[in-house]
């Protein structure tokens, strides 16, 4: 962090909860007993812990990488924040924190907005909330940008802010890694704001964009699904669904490891019916639909070519009447009439040849005159 020009500590209470959560992972892992590896492996894919989960991804690349040097490793996260990334930690208690008389209220308001939250992470949670508000009255921080954030991953609580600041007006306490960042880069030279800042977050904040999972306990998914594992490769909807069956929970203790897994079996093979009916009627549906949009398509191509069809025709009769009329004038003053003498037949036969050729104008086009004209004269030339 000294490359960003800040200072960031952990607070003891945070140090705590990274330990009490190195703990529990372990118990967790340790609780899942004697499982073959071939089904161990699969087990961790679908756990819901995240030290789990990410020892899982390591695995692929450090296949002998044993769980005992991952955790051990973790324990000493104190010595790795301080050399890494300059990250220190502070040891003072803050008393006057913990015995703050809006602790109970903001408590409740955390875990209204994460109810999944453990009481030690609603506990951390609002001690580190009013924490920032503490430190930000002993500094006088009264400027547009406060000095002091509860840096968090933890997008809940976002929710909390917001009531806070509509009833007790107070500035938001906690920013996002992500946000922290672009509230820095102004003020950043170039360089570390093109490359440095982007290998800081990358070391320090990636587990941010790690998928979460459903808090399922490895001890209790291997007891209850683990025969399954053994023949076929769950989805996570389906191990959701598998593990929510009440009737299981109840008494798969009591069924024998025979009996469950005949019961998992049906189980699995009614969820994958019923995926594989709701798919099918999704099929139907949206096939229902394209033919709806290919009728509607086909309706409008057809009224397109109706309409051209009659401007087409429009156009036909226009030519043919100009021609009509063109060939009358043209025939009758200056043709027929002075060299018939006579005004009724001249206007007969007037009329005849300008017929004649506002029906070939008008009706065939002047490609089919082009066309008889051209196999004229091609039979002239042939002859």
């Amino acid at each position: 962090m000294n490359q960003l020009g800040v200072k960031c500590v952990m607070s003891m209470r945070t140090a705590k909860e990274v330990e009490r959560h190195l703990q529990t992972s372990d118990e967790e892992y340790r609780n899942m007993g004697d499982v073959p590896d071939y089904r161990r492996e699969k087990l961790l894919k679908y756990v819901g812990d995240e030290l789990i989960r990410e020892y899982w991804m390591q695995l692929h690349t450090k296949p002998a990488l044993k769980w005992t040097a991952f955790v051990g490793r973790l324990r000493s996260f104190s010595t790795i924040l301080r050399k890494r990334h300059s990250i220190g930690i502070d040891k003072r208690i803050y008393d006057q924190v913990s015995s703050n008389s809006q602790f109970d209220e903001l408590s409740k308001i955390i875990r209204e907005g994460n109810p999944e939250k453990s009481p030690e992470v609603v506990e951390h949670d609002c001690f580190h909330l009013l924490l920032i508000d503490y430190l930000r009255s002993e500094m006088s921080d009264e400027e547009i940008i406060p000095k002091c954030w509860f840096l968090t991953i933890d997008k809940t609580l976002s929710v909390v802010e917001k009531v806070r600041m509509i009833y007790e007006k107070k500035r938001p306490a906690t920013v996002l890694p992500n946000i922290w960042l672009q509230m820095m880069s102004p003020f950043l030279s170039p360089k570390i704001a093109a490359k440095e800042v982007l290998e800081i977050f990358s070391n320090c904040f990636s587990p941010e964009f790690v998928p979460s999972f459903p808090k399922i306990r490895p001890a209790f998914l291997s007891k209850l699904i683990g025969p399954c594992l053994d023949h076929t490769d769950l989805d996570m909807n389906e191990i959701m669904q598998l593990v929510g069956d009440t009737y299981l929970q109840e008494h798969f203790q009591n069924m024998g490891d025979k009996k469950v897994e005949r019961y998992l079996t049906n189980k699995l093979l009614d969820i994958r019916e019923k995926t594989h009916k709701r798919e099918m009627q999704q099929s139907e549906e949206d096939r229902r639909l394209l033919e709806m949009e290919v009728a509607r398509l086909e309706e409008e191509r057809k009224g397109i070519l109706e309409r051209s069809d009659t401007g087409e025709h429009l156009g036909r009769y226009l030519a043919g009447g100009s021609v009509f009329l063109v060939v009358l004038i043209i025939t009758y003053i200056f043709i027929l009439l002075p060299t018939i003498g006579n005004p009724i037949i001249a206007c007969s036969f007037s009329i005849l040849i300008s017929l004649i050729f506002g029906y070939l104008v008008g009706f065939k086009r002047y490609e089919w005159i082009l066309e008889r004209f051209a196999d004229f004269v091609g039979a002239i030339q042939g002859t």
